[in-house]
């Protein structure tokens, strides 16, 4: 799709090396040594590879765990370089500005995608390319978390800059319908507010806007209930569903999946014969009796449920000539058209809970998919859970399971836990689990009294809880650095 980023996985290779040879130059490997003894972060950060290397001894598959260990190693060059460097203040503001630099060019690229595909339903997700649309959502709020520390350092010429910036993240995650974007947005502004409201007015309007938040999301949860129960609520009886059409053909009812498109039973009333020929004689694209899995089929059976219409030529016929667009475009439903940005993002998070909620299956929706990633977790962890299965037997461990049949996943969702806390525990046992509850709990500790980077401890934390962050090497680069970079609280 459009425009593609460069090969970032060479380029944090390159960068991560360049890393290291500057640091063997300045400060130098003794003075280096010296004052990475004095950061605590920095060497718990090191010490996630060491527990991987010590845990060769309790593995199976050795060319794996090897893989595994060349992701993480990283960790050790970020721990020891940027872990020993003192950074000023002035520096770490040319940081944020590089950063911003980084985010425009990627977002302007994505924008371009973005413009250049086809109208109709698509995953927005996919306008970002060469980078993980989830790691370049971290970024961005990574930078507002620095636009917000040093904002009243700017001049009015920066303020203006930096407020544009914003103004371009709060319009990219509305485009992107990033939901892992939009909540550790959220909940970083929250807590933004929550600090200062403490440092400005002391610890009873800390309390009384904790106060204030908990209602606001207590009736941001009963709002959504309300809008779930009025659009996944049968409004027609199946005991009172018509046998035949009005041309006297059976309708197809399949009963035992009760999954309602705005109110309506999406697999029952059902004529294929006729809702088929109908079809064809209204579009170009064409459907064949019989066919399993046809997209457009699906799509065509969602659409006139929401409608209202039965699946029949009578149903067809009154689609409007926008409609029959509509589903040729991809739109699977008549409010997928009406919606757009986050409340289509809600939307469709709402019917993947209603699919998942009354059949189980998760396979395509990212959320639900994880709920059940994290149920195999357990399930390892039950058989293993001193000592986990090994550096190198994680991702054998989690085919075992899904192939056991025990899950309603396709196969090529078979994944690892998406929360990095699990993997650890599946990885390495109660004793993993331990160290890496460990490592966050004096993070948090240590930065307490610096906003930026408790506030940079907090999102690394937050994308452990969705994601296997260390798993991969941009996860790894994203983890390292921005811990490692703020693992000297007197700096930021």
């Amino acid at each position: 799709m459009g425009l593609a980023m460069p090969n970032l996985n060479l380029m944090m290779s390159i960068g991560t090396f360049l890393l290291l040879i500057f640091w063997f130059i300045d400060p130098g490997f003794k003075a280096g040594v010296a004052n990475l003894k004095k950061n605590k972060i920095a060497i718990l950060l090191i010490g996630i590879v060491l527990i991987h290397l010590i845990w060769l001894l309790n593995t199976e598959n050795l060319e794996y765990a090897f893989k595994d260990i060349r992701i993480k190693a990283p960790l050790i060059v970020f721990g020891l370089v940027l872990g020993s460097v003192n950074f000023t203040k002035e520096q770490l503001k040319l940081f944020f500005l590089s950063l911003s630099a980084g985010v425009w060019f990627a977002c302007g690229m994505a924008y371009y995608n973005y413009f250049q595909t086809d109208v109709g339903l698509f995953d927005h997700r996919d306008i970002v390319t060469g980078i993980s649309h989830i790691r370049l959502s971290l970024l961005m709020v990574v930078l507002v978390v620095g636009i917000i520390n040093f904002w009243r350092k700017f001049s009015t010429g920066w303020k203006i800059y930096y407020s544009l910036v914003f103004l371009n993240v709060m319009i990219f995650f509305q485009i992107l319908q990033s939901l892992t974007g939009v909540i550790s947005l959220g909940i970083i502004l929250v807590f933004s507010f929550l600090v200062f409201l403490f440092r400005r007015f002391g610890l009873p309007a800390l309390v009384i806007s904790l106060g204030g938040i908990i209602a606001i999301a207590l009736g941001g949860v009963i709002f959504l209930s309300s809008v779930y129960q009025s659009y996944f609520s049968p409004v027609e009886e199946i005991s009172e569903l018509p046998a035949a059409t009005v041309n006297g053909n059976a309708y197809y009812h399949q009963k035992d999946v009760k999954l309602i498109e705005n109110g309506h039973y999406i697999f029952m009333n059902i004529c294929e014969p006729e809702m088929v020929r109908a079809w064809n004689k209204r579009s170009e694209q064409e459907l064949r009796l019989g066919e399993n899995s046809n997209p457009l089929q699906d799509r065509l059976v969602r659409y006139l449920t929401s409608l209202g219409l039965k699946k029949d030529s009578l149903g067809v016929m009154q689609l409007s000539n926008e409609d029959i667009q509509n589903i040729e475009a991809g739109f699977p439903a008549v409010i997928y058209k009406e919606k757009s940005g986050i409340p289509l993002r809600v939307h469709s998070f709402l019917f993947a809970y209603h699919v998942y909620s009354n059949t189980g299956y998760a396979s395509g929706y990212s959320f639900f998919q994880r709920m059940v990633y994290w149920q195999a977790a357990l399930n390892i962890i039950e058989e293993n859970f001193l000592f986990g299965v090994g550096t190198g037997d994680v991702k054998v461990a989690f085919r075992k399971v899904y192939a056991s049949g025990e899950y309603n996943l396709n196969e090529k969702y078979w994944l690892r836990a998406h929360n990095q806390f699990l993997t650890f525990f599946v990885a390495f046992g109660v004793f993993g689990l331990a160290y890496f509850v460990f490592f966050f709990a004096e993070a948090f500790r240590l930065n307490r009294k610096s906003y930026l980077a408790f506030a940079i401890v907090l999102l690394t934390f937050l994308s452990c809880l969705t994601e296997d962050t260390l798993e991969t090497q941009a996860g790894v680069a994203f983890f390292g650095f921005f811990v490692a970079l703020f693992s000297r609280p007197e700096d930021s």
